[in-house]
């Protein structure tokens, strides 16, 4: 499915089986002055978003002779069709190909070939080691090219002219170290991946000790926040809100979870990994307590409490520790 989001800009709906998201807005930048076309995102390197995909292209008209690729950051679900791709242009922010060939440099050496990453978050988060099987089999970690690294990196600053429209990279470092977008200053219109969305809030997750995930993406909200922005393209969900009462909501989102987190450290007055303190913080699922919840929403819950333990840490409003290579906080 896909409809005309702005002139010559299509937005695609890309299928996510086995997703919560469901759905990914690919958007296909037709250029209407002989030039390049440009697509942006893709979806997981499975058969159902690989249909959906190539059929978009044809219906459209755009084919890997006429077309430049984008992927706005190094989740699956936005990148790993495209690294299945063969002779092609992959245009990606230069801090997240930095951490995935970082990522892949520590596989070699130590021969967990693309999840070597999966095995020490579950021991930092301070999960049952039966989470790992459950993780790797999960469709984020299907069918990726962990080895791939011949993209054209992108700065901020870097400029797209596709058609009519003028570009120009920004990053928006937090949902992953080196999240990017573009943006047209004279059009107003920002392509923003996952940094803002409509009705749900974009995961922000622990990646490295040295990156400051939540630091990173609520700074990268209030950039944002002072663009002119008429309108917002959302790597997922509707497009149809007011960003700017948008960033509000998520800053306050986040400042409630900060509050949580102390509190709860508060209350139970001992060490706690982000496992157990994401057990007990309130989430918006489906499922009404948290033994229900599936073994991947329980790693995506962890992760985002690490991420806000870390802020706490870092900022000195908490301790923590290290024991038996699980981390720990407390008041």
């Amino acid at each position: 499915m896909y409809k005309e989001a702005a002139d010559n800009i299509y937005l695609v709906e890309i299928p996510l089986p086995n997703s919560p998201l469901k759905v990914l807005n690919s958007y296909f930048i037709r250029s209407d002055t002989g030039g390049r076309n440009l697509i942006v995102d893709s979806g997981f390197n499975n058969d159902i978003c690989k249909a959906a995909f190539y059929e978009a292209m044809e219906v459209l008209g755009f084919d890997k002779n006429n077309t430049d690729f984008y992927a706005t950051h190094l989740h699956g679900d936005h990148l790993a069709l495209m690294q299945a791709m063969e002779d092609v242009n992959i245009y990606f922010g230069r801090f997240d190909a930095e951490y995935l060939e970082r990522r892949e440099q520590q596989n070699k050496k130590t021969g967990y070939f693309g999840g070597r990453n999966i095995y020490l978050a579950v021991e930092l988060f301070g999960m049952p080691k039966e989470y790992v099987e459950v993780l790797f089999k999960a469709e984020f970690m299907k069918n990726r090219r962990h080895d791939r690294n011949n993209y054209i990196r992108v700065d901020e600053g870097d400029k797209f002219s596709v058609g009519s429209y003028d570009f120009e990279v920004v990053l928006f470092a937090g949902h992953t170290p080196g999240q990017t977008a573009l943006y047209d200053k004279n059009k107003k219109i920002l392509i923003c991946g996952d940094h803002i969305l409509g009705n749900i809030s974009p995961n922000i997750t622990f990646w490295e000790t040295d990156f400051d995930s939540l630091g990173n993406y609520l700074d990268s909200l209030e950039k944002a926040k002072k663009m002119d922005i008429k309108q917002i393209l959302c790597g997922h969900r509707s497009n149809d809100f007011d960003v700017y009462a948008r960033i509000d909501e998520i800053i306050k989102h986040h400042q409630m979870r900060l509050d949580e987190v102390v509190e709860i450290l508060n209350r139970e007055q001992r060490n706690m990994t982000a496992y157990e303190i994401a057990a007990k913080m309130t989430w918006s699922v489906k499922a009404d307590m948290w033994s229900k919840y599936t073994k991947e929403q329980q790693w995506f819950a962890s992760g985002e409490a690490l991420a806000h333990l870390e802020y706490l840490h870092k900022r000195e409003r908490i301790k923590k520790y290290i024991i038996d290579e699980m981390l720990y906080y407390s008041i």
